[in-house]
């Protein structure tokens, strides 16, 4: 049975904060083109999920680094597949971009 483990999260409140706070955080964006451009985060880097492995060379292994995407799954095993590779520092958004959407900027386009 291959059990996979449940990374570390924060919610977009506590991510707000990270932010209002100014602490040294990258946020990785592992959504499609298409759904970067109906909304994303000011300052986040997008690499689609399907491109993370031709692209592991643009992701830092030494700052915190937020994961995302639109509901927080793919952000989820995209994290599972770098802890692998030998990435850390990783945490996930629960509930993605949504969240955000929801919880932070009401003013956001929801999808």
């Amino acid at each position: 049975m291959n059990i996979k483990k449940i990374p570390k999260e924060i919610s977009a409140v506590q991510l707000n904060e990270m932010i209002k706070k100014g602490n040294n955080i990258n946020i990785l964006d592992v959504r499609e083109y298409i759904e970067w451009d109906i909304c994303h985060l000011e300052g986040a880097e997008n690499i689609p999920m399907n491109l993370i492995k031709k692209c592991l060379d643009k992701i830092c292994n030494e700052t915190p680094t937020i994961v995302l995407c639109h509901h927080g799954i793919r952000s989820r095993n995209v994290i599972n597949y770098l802890e692998v590779k030998g990435y850390q520092n990783l945490i996930n958004l629960k509930g993605g971009i949504h969240s955000w959407a929801v919880n932070i900027d009401t003013t956001m386009t929801k999808y």
